[in-house]
């Protein structure tokens, strides 16, 4: 086995742009592939890359400034010394993975979101496209498993590669970041859940609304059946990332049916970084979910120890759970939250943080997954090399 099969020189593609707003909390894709590169550089990679695929030259300059050693290049810079490729924040170009697999090195897709939606939603809807198919040849697909029921036949057959679950992976790194920067600009602002003695609860729902897998619909209603119930036990629900949708006449119906509209009770909001959000106007976050059942958001808010009312089946017994889209069950969980959280505020940091400490990219069986599954496929492509 050669040198580089011990410790394999790695490149993951990156998308560096310098549009307005673009940062790490932009949308969860940056986050998971950044996290994959920290992973795999503690875990054991020899050199590791981020090969630019964007319309900048550097990285954003809130990004530098808070991960300032990470080695931006272009895939030219590295080519001759790249033992794998992962496909992450930017599409590989056939002719890169052909200059990886002449090497015997390996080419993987790394898939953090709904394809299969997202490209429905595009073709029936005539939306930009996102270019996810273009000849390249791939050894595997890897992704998490909320996305293995809708998306492994699409990528299989139009990828023509197999597809690999890998474990969700996170870390508290960035939410640490934003909370030094709360520190510094808001000092009197305090990050974490604590009891509220003011009459009822205020309740953030934090749903992208980008496409039909997460969005603010079952959440409302949520909160709906929970104020019909239990008017006191809610003074307030933001539903943030709608502003730009209120002026929609569906929207506009569906809101205006809701007691919690005719009493306002409800504001529709722009979109804010979570951190922020959770420290100065969240009580509890109430979340909905369709085949996406692992996401940073549940994360970030069970690290500041906030009740998480939500749907994803992964975190049947963590949080406030209800299923599917049941409404109803998703107001007796919220209400749930109300009347017991502040007396089992302990015990659920111990539940979360247990969780946390799974999905963390320091946890040994996650380094060991990844790097092992990256040594078996450079040994069956390399052979008697």
């Amino acid at each position: 086995m050669s040198a580089s099969a011990h410790a394999p020189n790695i490149g993951i593609t990156w998308y560096a742009t310098h549009q307005p707003g673009c940062s790490i909390w932009s949308n969860g894709t940056l986050q998971n592939v950044l996290l994959l590169f920290y992973l795999l550089k503690s875990a054991g990679a020899g050199n590791i890359w981020l090969i630019n695929g964007g319309d900048a030259g550097t990285l954003p300059p809130a990004l530098r400034l808070a991960e300032p050693d990470l080695p931006l290049v272009r895939f030219a810079e590295v080519a001759d010394q790249l033992d794998v490729l992962i496909e992450g924040g930017a599409q590989v170009q056939p002719e890169q993975a052909e200059a990886v697999h002449r090497r015997h090195g390996i080419v993987l897709a790394y898939r953090c979101g709904n394809d299969y939606i997202m490209d429905a939603e595009r073709i029936c809807f005539n939306l930009p496209s996102g270019s996810a198919f273009n000849g390249t040849v791939f050894d595997e697909i890897w992704t998490q498993p909320q996305h293995e029921k809708m998306c492994r036949s699409f990528w299989e057959l139009a990828l023509r590669a197999p597809v690999r679950i890998m474990p969700h992976i996170w870390s508290s790194r960035f939410i640490r970041q934003e909370l030094a920067n709360l520190a510094r600009n808001e000092p009197d602002l305090s990050f974490g859940y604590s009891p509220n003695a003011t009459g009822g609860k205020r309740v953030a729902v934090f749903e992208p609304n980008l496409n039909v897998v997460k969005t603010f619909l079952t959440p409302l209603l949520i909160c709906e059946a929970a104020y019909r119930q239990a008017p006191q036990a809610l003074q307030a629900v933001f539903i943030t990332n709608t502003s730009g949708l209120t002026s929609h006449p569906s929207f506009q119906g569906f809101a205006a049916a809701t007691d919690l509209y005719r009493d306002k009770k409800v504001t529709f909001e722009a979109r804010y970084r979570i951190p922020m959000f959770l420290a100065r106007f969240t009580d509890i976050v109430v979340s909905h979910q369709w085949e996406n059942g692992l996401n940073y958001l549940y994360y970030d808010v069970l690290y500041g120890g906030y009740p998480l009312v939500h749907n994803s089946p992964y975190l049947r017994d963590v949080g406030y759970y209800y299923p599917d889209f049941d409404a109803e069950a998703g107001a007796r969980a919220l209400l749930t939250a109300v009347r017991q959280h502040d007396s089992r505020i302990d015990d659920y940091r111990q539940q979360a943080d247990r969780l946390l400490s799974r999905v963390d990219i320091a946890h040994p069986d996650n380094q060991r997954s990844h790097m092992h599954r990256i040594h078996a496929l450079l040994a069956a492509r390399r052979g008697g090399l």
